[in-house]
């Protein structure tokens, strides 16, 4: 079925007064449609629900409905309207959106209408969990899901069965994370939706039949989100998916049986957190290497930073950020030229990435600022300067970055500085939490035998993703001394 996207001022979602070519008589005001809030088992179904009785007049209800399709066909019998609107149960909907007039010129008995909602995990705009207009009597005729037979249109989505619209305007926020197993299913069946091509698992050679589009989706649910609640079961859940459907032949019609996903979510769920950590690096091992995607294990710092500094345009998926936006952002600078410094779906230019970083650092982005110095010291773009290198992290350090002092004591200890001073700045990386400055200071005081504190750090700098570090912390504990003083048997090395 074709797809078409509305722009922004088209006829097609048009507010009161846009136009005098409307039919005013014939506009369909959103207020005055069905919506049909489907739930099943969202641990934020009912404040949710509540928070729509508020904002809609004609909300309606159907829940704990198994099967997409006999969910949506319930909801689509529950709708008296010819045009209903669908909203699911784990997604917040903004009252403007109600503010809304559609012109029914625009759309057929076969139109689906969808507005994108954003994903609170990981920052994405998209389909997923996105407000829709239904054609209520396409929808009691369809089969989809459950009922489509195997590798028809509509197994696992309903695109294939209407012509869809795709409006650009995001006026819902869709919270997939309420517990550990709705952040993973969420993950899992976006994993291996994405990893599908033509409807089918593309297998090792993934990453060449992918599209732009879902490969760039794709690597942000396996990459994005370790700094919300339950966010490692999302990354989780989309690595096991693709893994799976990519590698193990896996059916896709898997995602449509929620009591197969409870089966596997029953079998991974007792993970220890730190299990959890390494169990996201070995599918993190698995896609980088056999299926050739760019995804990484961001720290929770890190996640929220790509979060808030990242914008991914629709119609441009393989940029990070818009070239616009860049110019007046210095995290956004500082983000392109580490892209640039990478190769990451740019080519590999130290010199372009140092430009970038120079113009992050003239804007105030401390972030800008460290990476610079860094190219200064590994000669990278720029010609070797160890003495500007030392006075950018110096300076980064004081506006607050967490690892310029880590670096800056690294370049002080290489260069024979004092030891105290290079102490200094290893314990602020350190209070700022600076995964390898937390590594390296607990060895320090390791050897000087606090092994109380040398405890304490290594477990931050474990929590903070350090596989060595949790090593480490089980040495400390296994020390016969660890109570009673150094005992010189024991070497921070050994």
């Amino acid at each position: 079925m074709p797809e078409t996207r509305w722009q922004k001022g088209d006829f097609a979602v048009a507010k009161l007064g846009l136009s005098d070519d409307l039919d005013r008589d014939r506009l369909l005001r959103v207020s005055d449609l069905d919506l049909v809030f489907i739930s099943f088992d969202e641990p934020q179904a009912e404040m949710h629900w509540s928070d729509m009785k508020q904002k809609c007049r004609r909300a309606k209800r159907v829940h704990g409905i198994q099967g997409l399709d006999s969910a949506h066909k319930a909801a689509a019998s529950r709708a008296e309207t010819e045009y209903f609107l669908t909203v699911d149960g784990d997604t917040l909907v903004s009252a403007e959106f109600f503010n809304l007039v559609l012109d029914p010129t625009k759309l057929s008995g076969r139109s689906l209408v969808t507005w994108p909602s954003r994903n609170a995990v990981n920052g994405l705009v998209y389909g997923n969990g996105s407000i829709k207009l239904w054609p209520r009597s396409a929808v009691l005729s369809m089969l989809s899901h459950e009922m489509a037979g195997q590798g028809a249109p509509g197994t696992v989505d309903f695109g294939g069965l209407f012509d869809r619209i795709i409006s650009p305007d995001c006026y819902s926020e869709s919270w997939t994370n309420g517990s550990p197993e709705q952040a993973f299913r969420t993950g899992f069946r976006e994993g291996v939706k994405l990893s599908l091509v033509d409807g089918q698992p593309a297998g090792l050679g993934l990453a060449n039949c992918l599209s732009p589009k879902p490969r760039m989706r794709l690597q942000i649910w396996c990459s994005v989100g370790a700094d919300a609640d339950h966010g490692l079961w999302s990354i989780f859940g989309a690595r096991l998916g693709c893994v799976l459907a990519s590698l193990d032949d896996l059916d896709p019609a898997t995602i449509n049986d929620y009591e197969a996903l409870g089966r596997i979510w029953a079998k991974e769920e007792p993970r220890s957190h730190w299990q959890l950590l390494q169990a996201i690096r070995a599918l993190g091992d698995k896609i980088r290497h056999r299926l050739g995607l760019a995804v990484t294990e961001l720290t929770p710092d890190q996640s929220r930073f790509f979060k808030e500094t990242t914008e991914v345009p629709e119609d441009d998926p393989d940029r990070a950020i818009t070239i616009p936006q860049a110019a007046k952002c210095g995290s956004a600078l500082d983000r392109l030229g580490t892209l640039y410094r990478r190769g990451q779906g740019v080519p590999n230019d130290d010199k372009e990435a140092a430009r970038l970083y120079r113009l992050s650092h003239s804007l105030g982005c401390r972030n800008g600022t460290k990476n610079l110095a860094l190219m200064y010291r590994d000669a990278r773009g720029l010609g070797q300067n160890r003495a500007r290198a030392i006075s950018l992290l110096r300076e980064a350090s004081k506006a607050g970055s967490a690892d310029a002092p880590y670096h800056l004591a690294q370049m002080l200890q290489e260069d024979g500085g004092p030891a105290a001073t290079t102490r200094t700045w290893l314990e602020l990386s350190a209070a700022r939490n600076c995964q390898p400055a937390l590594t390296w200071l607990a060895r320090v005081v390791e050897e000087e035998g606090d092994f109380a504190r040398a405890e304490e750090l290594y477990v931050r700098a474990a929590e903070l993703g350090d596989e060595e570090a949790e090593r480490l912390v089980h040495r400390i504990r296994l020390r016969p001394d660890v109570r009673g003083g150094k005992n010189p048997s024991f070497s921070a090395s050994g």
